[in-house]
């Protein structure tokens, strides 16, 4: 419910807070107090947010890499709405992706004045290529430009793989892997008989001049049912899964999307208690800022925890 109260007006930022503390106070103990700063009420609803949940999942929801008004990057900005919709927001509770392989014990720290979150992470890539950024909502011939950009540049980064894989790779990464349905992607019939053959954007061979026209024409073609108001949601879920994204490619050679705020370097770490990947930029020594979360294709059920990828495991304070 905190979560979100995050994309509800609020003429005080600290109503979107402690407006809806009444309505769970049983659960999250914390004073109503308007003498308090904005980062003080963002800092102690983390904090018991991590200790209600038993973990950090909470940081998936933060989007504070500029740390609004004094707020910590790992707390929430209660000043606005969400930049980008986080993965778990789509009327879900539980994730669709393990990353940590569920592991749910994860130690973690606050300095004496709460302004940094010591942690120990698991950091497996970094960003090497990055595309530009896309607007948060994009729709008909907005959306097909967007593609249009997108897939030349993902298929060069891809280098020598085939076409079908990279076709495959760029659809799951673009979708964040997901149907209309909001269930995991699947390979085979059902969800994409013919990758490449889906996903193709010249259009001429189904003559179609948009997306909208493209997608309407391939999913009958696959005898896939579906009437507009399916199309339109496979486009709201492409629009939904890179607005505010950039499109990226990591020194691993794997392809992802990441918040609008990202940089080249910008490292990918693993942290238990969290099922996504989580984007960190170094400050200084051992000290990062969260940038947010991130979708990084073949990362998203445990390969890093089960040995199939190299990390190093380190202690970071989070500023």
């Amino acid at each position: 419910m905190l979560i979100h109260a995050r994309s509800c007006e609020a003429t005080i930022p600290l109503d979107r807070v402690f407006a809806i503390l009444g309505m769970v106070q049983n659960h999250i103990d914390m004073p109503i107090d308007y003498n308090m700063s904005a980062a003080e009420v963002a800092k102690a609803a983390f904090q018991r947010l991590a200790l209600l949940n038993g973990g950090l999942d909470a940081l998936i929801f933060s989007q504070n890499p500029t740390r609004k008004e004094g707020i910590p990057s790992w707390a929430p900005n209660i000043y606005s709405e969400f930049s980008a919709q986080p993965s778990r927001l789509r009327g879900r509770d539980e994730s669709l992706y393990r990353a940590s392989m569920n592991q749910s014990q994860v130690s973690y720290s606050f300095s004496a004045d709460n302004s940094t979150l010591s942690i120990h992470v698991g950091i497996f890539d970094s960003i090497k290529s990055i595309s530009q950024s896309f607007p948060p909502h994009m729709h008909g011939i907005d959306l097909d430009r967007a593609m249009r950009i997108l897939r030349p540049k993902a298929f060069g980064w891809m280098g020598t793989a085939s076409d079908s894989d990279k076709y495959e790779q760029l659809l799951r990464t673009l979708t964040r892997d997901q149907n209309i349905q909001g269930q995991r992607l699947m390979s085979g019939a059902g969800d994409c008989p013919n990758w490449g053959r889906f996903f193709r954007f010249e259009h001429e061979d189904v003559g179609a001049a948009t997306e909208f026209q493209y997608l309407s024409k391939a999913l009958r073609q696959f005898q896939i049912p579906a009437d507009d108001a399916e199309i339109k949601a496979w486009l709201r879920l492409f629009s939904e899964s890179i607005g505010s994204r950039h499109l990226v490619m990591t020194d691993g050679g794997k392809l992802g999307l990441v918040p609008d705020e990202a940089q080249k370097q910008d490292v990918i770490c693993i942290l238990a208690s969290v099922d996504v990947p989580l984007l960190l930029r170094k400050v200084d020594v051992g000290t990062y800022l969260l940038i947010g979360e991130a979708f990084i294709h073949g990362v998203m059920d445990g390969e890093v925890l089960n040995g199939e990828i190299a990390v190093e495991t380190q202690h970071v304070d989070l500023i």
